[in-house]
C-alpha cells in the first residue's frame, strides 16, 4: 500500500499495475481474458499467489509473532470444530473469499479513473485519491459511491460523506490544488 498510494496508475511505479497486468488486465484484453481476470484469485495461479504472499510475510526477520498468530488461529479453530471449522471458518475465507474481494474491490476502484497527480503532503495526497476515480457522467461503477459497501474504502467513505453532505475538499494551504469533481457533480 506504502508504494501503491502516491504512485496509483503510474506504470512502472504502482505494484497494483504490476499486479492487475499479471492476471491479465491491461488494455485491450478480450471479454474471455476480462473474465478470467476478475476470478483470477481462485484460479490456482491465483491461489498460489495468495499462499506465496503469505507465506513471503511469515518468513520476514522479526515476523515470529505473525507465525505464532497463525498457529493459534489454526488451532483455536481445529479446537473449537474440527476439520469444518478450520476449512470453512479459516482456510476458505482467507485463501479464496478475501483475496477475491480485495482483488473485485481493487478492479473496481483503483482502474477505472485516468490519473491525475496531486502534490502536497501523505494525507492531502492520499484523501485526494478517490476524488478522481469517477468521471462526472454515467453511473459505472456505482458501488464504491455507496458508504459501507465492501467495495468503499475507509478514505473513499468519509470523503464521499463529506461531499455529499456539502463538506469542502479544498486543499490545506500548504498543498497544491488539481481539478476534482465538485460535490454538485459527484452523484
Amino acid at each position: 500500500m506504502r508504494d501503491h498510494h502516491p504512485n496509483a496508475a503510474r506504470p512502472g511505479l504502482d505494484p497494483n499495475l504490476a499486479e492487475l497486468h499479471q492476471a491479465g488486465l491491461r488494455p485491450g484484453a478480450s471479454r474471455f481474458r476480462f473474465a478470467r481476470a476478475v476470478v483470477y484469485p481462485l484460479t490456482w495461479r491465483g491461489i498460489r499467489s495468495t499462499a506465496a504472499g503469505i507465506a513471503a510475510n511469515l518468513r520476514r526477520s522479526g515476523s515470529w509473532h505473525r507465525a505464532a498468530a497463525v498457529c493459534v488461529v489454526l488451532g483455536a479453530a481445529y479446537l473449537i470444530g474440527g476439520w469444518p471449522a478450520l476449512v470453512c471458518g479459516v482456510l476458505v475465507p482467507r485463501l479464496l473469499l478475501y483475496p477475491q474481494l480485495a482483488w473485485l474491490s481493487l478492479i473496481n476502484e483503483h482502474t477505472w479513473f485516468a490519473p491525475e497527480p496531486r502534490t502536497g503532503s501523505p494525507a492531502w495526497v492520499e484523501a485526494g485519491r478517490c476524488l478522481r476515480l469517477y468521471p462526472t457522467t454515467g453511473s459505472w461503477p456505482p458501488s464504491p459511491r455507496l458508504p459501507g459497501s465492501p467495495t468503499a474504502t475507509s478514505t473513499t467513505t468519509p470523503t464521499l460523506l463529506t461531499l455529499r453532505c456539502g463538506g469542502t475538499t479544498s486543499p490545506p494551504s500548504n498543498a497544491n490544488s488539481t481539478s476534482r469533481t465538485s460535490p454538485q457533480t459527484a452523484s
